[in-house]
Order: C-alpha cells, then structure tokens, then sequence
C-alpha cells in the first residue's frame, strides 16, 4: 500500500515543485487544472504499470514454491 501512495506523493511533489512538466508540455499554453490532470493522468499509467509487472513477475521463483511444497 505505501508503494501506491508514494506514487502519488511523487507526482504532487513534481507537480508542486518542478519545472520539468513545463518543458515537457513545451509550446503548449495549459493552465493550472490541465497540467494537473496531465499529472494525474501519468500517475494512473504508473500504476497500471505497476500492477501489470506485479501480476507478470512472480514473488518467488518456481523452485521455490517446489521446495515449499516438499
């Protein structure tokens, strides 16, 4: 669960603090609320990658779980 929320606090602080987003979202004139949902709109990709590769990759190896059963 704190993985998830650090995610979040990460993108409001890039949000808060950061110029980066300005240079991304260059020769474009957004306001405030756009940006934000720009912002919003990244943090929700990253969790969706997220629990793509948490559903993909395995918490433990096959050998292990062998081993665990024997």
């Amino acid at each position: 669960m704190l993985s998830y929320v650090a995610i979040g606090v990460n993108c409001a602080i890039i949000y808060w603090t950061s110029s980066s987003l300005d240079e991304i979202l260059e020769g474009r004139d957004y306001d405030e609320t756009e940006k934000f949902m720009v912002i919003v709109l990244i943090e929700h990709a990253i969790i969706v990658f997220k629990l793509f590769l948490s559903n993909v990759i395995k918490d433990k190896p096959e050998w292990v779980n062998q081993e665990e059963r024997t």
